[in-house]
C-alpha cells in the first residue's frame, strides 16, 4: 500500500448529498470531514481539553497531525491497529489498488487514533 496522501479515496466524483452513503465519502482526498475537525477544534475545546480521533490511514494521520498542530493543538498519534477490511473497501477493492492505495489481495486496514490536546 502507498503511504502518506492519497490521491483519492472515494470514486465519486461528487459526493452524495444525503443518506447512509454520505457516511462512507469524505470528498476526493478523503479528508473533507478531518479537516473541518481539524481547523474547528481549537475554538471548540477548553485549554487542556483533549480531542480524540479514529480515522484509516489511508486518509494520512501525518497530514492530521501536521494540520491540528498548525490549529495550535498539541497533537500525535497515539496507537495503531489492523483490522479486516469491512464491506465499503471490499466493494472498491479494484478501485483502491488502481489508485496504489491497497495492494493486490490486501484485507488490512491501519486505524490510527489521534490524540490532539489544547495548550
Amino acid at each position: 500500500m502507498v503511504r502518506g496522501i492519497p490521491r483519492s479515496t472515494s470514486p465519486r466524483a461528487l459526493l452524495p448529498s444525503r443518506g447512509a452513503e454520505r457516511a462512507w465519502d469524505a470528498g476526493p482526498e478523503g479528508r473533507d470531514l478531518i479537516d473541518r475537525i481539524c481547523t474547528s477544534a481549537p475554538a471548540l475545546l477548553r485549554p487542556g481539553g483533549v480531542l480524540l480521533m479514529v480515522h484509516s490511514q489511508m486518509c494520512g494521520a501525518d497530514t492530521t497531525v501536521d494540520h491540528l498542530e498548525r490549529a495550535g493543538l498539541s497533537a500525535q498519534v497515539t496507537a495503531r491497529a489492523s483490522v479486516p477490511w469491512g464491506p465499503i473497501l471490499r466493494s472498491r477493492r479494484a478501485w483502491l489498488e488502481d489508485q496504489g492505495l491497497a495492494d493486490d489481495g490486501e484485507e488490512w486496514e491501519e486505524l490510527v487514533i489521534i490524540r490532539a490536546q489544547h495548550l
